[in-house]
């Protein structure tokens, strides 16, 4: 299992052990197929960031917390060895 963290603005250190956790409980709950990798990405960013990316994926102009983008049934991932869950898209 993979998080791939971008903290775009130096927000305190995020729990990496913690979100192992988060992700392999979700793959446990789901009954992923852990033979394969599995990758979640999560990107910290600003609130003018986030606003930004939810005016423009959801057409929605205010601030949110947390924008979640689902990569599960994307065409390149299909074909390779990877569960790539996704982004996960945080405001701090």
């Amino acid at each position: 299992m993979n998080i791939n963290i971008d903290n775009k603005i130096k927000a305190p250190e995020v729990f990496e052990k913690e979100m192992y956790l988060i992700l392999e409980n979700f793959a446990n709950f789901f009954k992923l197929d852990t033979k394969k990798e599995i990758i979640l990405d999560v990107s910290i960013v600003s609130r003018n960031e986030i606003r930004k990316l939810n005016k423009e994926y959801r057409n929605k102009d205010y601030i949110t917390d947390i924008l979640s983008f689902d990569f599960r049934d994307h065409e390149l991932y299909a074909k390779l060895p990877i569960i790539h869950l996704g982004e996960l898209v945080i405001s701090w």
